[in-house]
């Protein structure tokens, strides 16, 4: 069974490092869906600026560790949550899920838009946005051009067939977030004027991540829960490593 963990942790860290888009680093800010994950280290990312939002709980509080990682694992099934902000629950449960990505100008505007950021064989930068260019070239316009988009006068429609069109152009409504030490902050004043790339996830606060690496006799619960965090982690890697040059993976 432990071999079948480490196979599954393997595939989910590879790691690209050639990504173009660290010439024009812009910050870097990461949404967790609900609340933090005890199990979860946030400190191995130290270039990643991590916040969450626990206010939002899972509209199945009862959902078992097992399910809850295999839903994280899952391209077709997430957990729906419910709660504040409002925005964020419509928005997780209608539109996105991990790996979504926005691009904000020095406006706070969103510069553009796109989904699973590492689909791209991992390579971030080259990863399509919404207008199909890839999102170095987005980096590139707002970070070293200094490039601001004009300001959509629509309101935001959180829709699957809406949203994109509706989103870019506009800044986000403002809700509270919390950051890794308790501390609440509004995600307009994260953002701050400033080239940001926010990106988003959900590890459901009660996967333990670190079970595999303690259990005598690796379990299914276990093994899903490892490939799980695994799976997050790579995201974290890759956006340290092709963002900040930074290779942060146990040597």
């Amino acid at each position: 069974m432990k071999k079948v963990v480490l196979i599954l942790v393997a595939v989910f860290t590879f790691v690209v490092t050639y990504g173009q888009i660290k010439k024009y680093p812009p910050k870097v800010v990461i949404i967790g869906i609900g609340e933090k994950n005890p199990t979860f280290n946030e400190k191995q990312y130290p270039d990643l600026k991590f916040y969450y939002t626990p206010q939002l709980v899972p509209q199945n509080e009862n959902i078992s560790e097992t399910a809850a990682a295999a839903a994280s694992l899952s391209d077709g099934v997430k957990i729906l949550y419910k709660g504040q902000p409002e925005f964020l629950s419509n928005l997780w449960n209608n539109v996105i899920s991990n790996n979504f990505f926005m691009l904000f100008d020095s406006k706070s505007q969103c510069y553009t838009l796109g989904y699973d950021l590492l689909r791209q064989n991992n390579d971030i930068g080259n990863r399509l946005c919404i207008d199909k260019k890839t999102l170095n070239d987005h980096v590139k316009d707002v970070v070293k051009k200094g490039k601001v988009i004009k300001p959509n006068k629509k309101e935001i429609i959180v829709q699957k067939k809406k949203f994109n069109k509706t989103m870019v152009g506009n800044e986000l409504p403002d809700f509270n977030v919390v950051d890794i030490d308790g501390n609440s902050i509004s995600i307009n004043s994260v953002i701050n004027n400033e080239p940001t790339l926010l990106v988003f996830f959900n590890l459901p606060k009660n996967i333990d991540v670190n079970k595999a690496k303690t259990e005598k006799k690796a379990t299914m619960k276990s093994m899903f829960s490892a490939a799980s965090g695994s799976s997050i982690s790579s995201l974290f890697i890759n956006l340290e490593s092709q963002v900040f040059n930074n290779d942060i993976r146990e040597k």
